[in-house]
């Protein structure tokens, strides 16, 4: 990493958390982001709550578009279902409501974990960063989208610790980019401010009525409350059983030539696995990116063999083929 004399690390570089820093931010339950382009008069703002326990998640949006800007709430229950209040999401694409916020709290996650390598919670006072990274892209992504900022890239801003803990960022990022099949995107040159957090869990309660909610997808039965949303989605998250007589284990990825992929290995001694996301800053930890499985039964994984299987992701099955049976990713 190529760090700037005005990123001077103090003691507290000790604590350095290379190459998982980006698992380590991913931690918290709370993150705010506002966003600005340079030479734009228009800001888009979000506020993200986790519940990494139930896998809820609450988006409270204000983002311009067509008809004017958009002030509402978007609810993930379970990881699985979708509701809004207050916004107008164009039909068969409601998930780009979710892949927007999610995109700008990863790309911020990223550019934090290469530039800033120690672990959240001992930063202290306010420092100053400038970074200019020649060699190194990054990659940041959701199930849905993906996107790289190609070097080279810069970061300049400041980031330092609140009285009640938070962490308080201010970023100028700015370099090219590239989507997750290399093809030329759309430059970054934005400002993005914001904080994270630890919020109290659970996020939702689920005896919150849904009267002022649209609820998105088909389901056989009447629902009223959030706790009727979960029932209704229970069916989906049986993890399968375990089966000897395979070995998951490794990276997989869409393309072994990709640079980032999942990571496929035992956790605990029931035959389940964890399947976390991988990328250059290193992989997440169990459990955060998706539910710990067994794999074989599990009604969101179609096993072609133990070298290629189909995964669910929000917009259909999508194909993996196992490109190494280590798991540690390659250095």
């Amino acid at each position: 990493m190529l760090l700037a004399a005005a990123l001077a690390l103090p003691a507290e570089a000790a604590s350095g958390c290379d190459p998982n820093c980006e698992a380590l931010w991913a931690r918290f339950t709370g993150m705010s982001v506002t966003a600005m382009d340079t030479g734009s008069p228009v800001s888009a703002s979000w506020r993200l709550q986790f519940d990494h326990e139930r896998y809820d998640v609450r988006i409270d949006a204000d983002y311009p578009a067509p008809g004017g800007r958009q002030r509402g709430t978007i609810l993930l229950v379970g990881g699985r279902a979708l509701l809004s209040r207050g916004l107008d999401l164009p039909r068969g694409m409601e998930v780009n409501a979710v892949d927007a916020p999610v995109m700008a709290m990863k790309l911020v996650i990223v550019v934090l974990a290469h530039a800033v390598p120690v672990a959240p919670e001992t930063i202290g006072k306010e420092r100053a960063i400038r970074l200019r990274e020649e060699k190194v892209g990054l990659r940041f992504s959701t199930p849905t989208a993906a996107g790289v900022l190609l070097p080279p890239w810069t970061v300049e801003g400041k980031l330092g610790k609140a009285a009640n803990g938070d962490i308080v960022y201010d970023l100028h990022v700015a370099g090219g980019t590239a989507d997750g099949y290399a093809r030329k995107g759309p430059p970054i040159d934005t400002r993005f401010t914001g904080r994270f957090s630890n919020v109290r869990t659970p996020i939702l309660d689920d005896t919150m009525a849904l009267a002022s909610w649209t609820v998105y997808g088909t389901y056989d039965t009447e629902m009223r409350t959030i706790g009727d949303v979960r029932a209704a989605t229970e069916h989906t998250v049986n993890r399968g059983a375990p089966d000897a007589s395979k070995n998951f284990t490794g990276i997989w990825k869409q393309d072994c030539a990709q640079e980032a992929g999942l990571q496929i290995k035992p956790i605990g001694n029931d035959g389940m696995y964890s399947v976390s996301y991988c990328g250059p800053s290193g992989c997440w930890e169990p459990g955060t990116f998706r539910p710990n499985t067994f794999i074989t039964g599990d009604a969101h994984y179609k096993v072609t063999s133990e070298m290629e299987m189909q995964i669910e992701e929000p917009k259909g099955f999508v194909t993996y083929q196992k490109c190494s049976s280590d798991p540690e990713p390659a250095q």
